[in-house]
């Protein structure tokens, strides 16, 4: 459906439209049936916990994404993104090791060396810089490699096949191409590991590996989820990379609220709204009835589909005072971002929301003029392709250090962002300041990097926000 021009970041007015309706509609997707479509905030809650809703793909009603979904659903092996009951907690229990909160946090430094190799890349690159191929993918794709235990090199592949297997509208060769590529270089890295002599490595497919030895797993089903992991590990965060960067500067109150942080509850409270505000997810996630449902005065029957759609959900004015506001100290209910297996997947919620919080402000400094044409000349939609679609983000990177940004541990969307460089002056180091770095004075049109020194010894964040 098509977005307005005026704002990048808003759900479809076709959609706001439906939602403003009601929380419930009937539409029509591209095989002629009509799923229900979920756009409340509370309904969408309530559906994401009810046991009687169903992610199994293989059942009649289920709303596939396109004909080469549908093709291809009895060729896919099970896995937790498509299992219920029994068998979605087997294969979320071969899924608890990798992240584990020790797991994830043991990752911080290589994070940060990762994020400061690309930095330093970016900035001695060309002028402009883009800031989703030079930072907001590769970072992503660096880290879920390395809590997967796939080598980088191969990142390159993954990122095409995926993107061509997800996509909305793809066919049903491009999608078992997509997938099968993916599964198959898993299953073989998953031999590899089974029979490694290296001794025991701390990475998700060498964990699947032992499942598999152990008779728990097979090596099909290891390599669907490590598939499953790796697609849906990155591209959310490249997303929220991109637009958490146009939001926060078409927005400089807000940006200043994040830039002068020093309380973390604060930082992570705006994390939380941008990502109720840009909605990482936003391709609806797909659901179908087991049993009658009564739910905002309808009756979904068994057998019907469900389409829940997050970002009309995070808009709802019934949940969110001005909901089409980005405001980073809003209390009250929390914004819903989650990935197919929200609600019923505990681990799903950890990795995703630590990455976020890594990424989203390290990238908000990677484009920090004080000064931004209208979005509707410099941002247009693609629906299809990722989760949401980001994949052009132009980003200024001229005349200052990466060592004047500073790591803020903190937590995308169906546009394609093309953004105009400006040149920042830079902060000069000056002994006479405590905090070792004193602003030069900024010109009317021109930003001010500022040190955070209550993040000393967190690594490097990009901080170089609108001052």
């Amino acid at each position: 459906m098509a977005r307005a021009a005026g704002c990048p970041f808003a759900p479809p007015p076709g959609v706001m439209a439906l939602a403003n309706a009601g929380p419930l509609s009937r539409v029509r997707i591209w095989d002629g049936s009509t799923p229900w479509l979920i756009t409340g905030y509370e309904q969408v809650r309530e559906l994401f916990s009810d046991s009687r809703v169903s992610v199994d793909d293989r059942l009649p009603g289920f709303p596939h994404w396109n004909a080469g979904m549908l093709s291809t659903v009895h060729k896919r092996p099970r896995s937790v993104f498509t299992a219920d009951g029994e068998e979605h907690t087997r294969f979320r229990r071969m899924l608890s090791k990798p992240f584990t909160f020790k797991r994830v946090e043991g990752l911080r430094p290589t994070i940060q060396q990762i994020t400061d190799d690309h930095i330093d890349a970016m900035l001695a690159g060309p002028k402009p810089a883009d800031l989703v191929a030079a930072l907001a993918l590769p970072v992503p794709s660096l880290v879920i490699s390395q809590l997967l235990g796939v080598p980088y090199e191969d990142a390159g592949m993954f990122q095409h096949h995926a993107s061509v297997g997800l996509a909305r509208y793809a066919t049903g060769e491009d999608t078992v191409k997509g997938a099968m590529s993916l599964h198959k270089y898993l299953a073989r890295l998953v031999e590899a590991r089974m029979d490694s002599t290296l001794g025991e490595k701390e990475d998700a497919v060498s964990d699947l590996a032992e499942r598999v030895r152990a008779g728990e797993l097979s090596v099909k089903e290891a390599a669907q989820l490590g598939t499953g992991l790796l697609i849906a590990g990155h591209e959310t965060t490249a997303n929220m990379i991109g637009l958490g960067v146009l939001a926060l500067l078409e927005h400089p109150e807000q940006a200043a609220i994040l830039r002068d942080a020093e309380d973390p509850k604060v930082v992570a409270n705006a994390v939380e709204e941008l990502l109720r505000y840009l909605s990482i997810i936003q391709t609806g996630q797909r659901r179908v009835a087991l049993e009658d449902i009564h739910i905002a005065g309808e009756t979904i029957r068994a057998g019907e589909g469900i389409i829940i759609d997050l970002a009309p959900a995070n808009w709802d004015p019934r949940a969110f005072t001005e909901p089409d506001r980005l405001y980073l100290h809003r209390s009250g209910p929390t914004g819903m971002w989650h990935s197919g297996t929200a609600g019923i997947s505990a681990w799903a919620s950890s990795w995703p929301a630590r990455n976020c919080r890594s990424s989203t402000e390290r990238c908000c400094g990677a484009s920090p003029p004080s000064r931004w044409p209208s979005p509707s000349k410099t941002s247009r939609s693609n629906t299809i392709g990722s989760p949401t679609g980001s994949t052009n983000c132009r980003s200024p990177g001229d005349h200052f250090r990466r060592s004047e940004w500073r790591l803020h541990d903190v937590g995308s969307n169906q546009h394609n962002v093309a953004l105009p460089a400006r040149r920042l002056r830079r902060t000069e180091e000056s002994p006479r300041t405590r905090r070792g770095y004193r602003p030069r004075p900024a010109r009317r049109d021109g930003g001010v990097l500022r040190r955070q020194p209550h993040l000393a010894g967190r690594g490097h964040f990009l901080r170089a926000l609108p001052g």
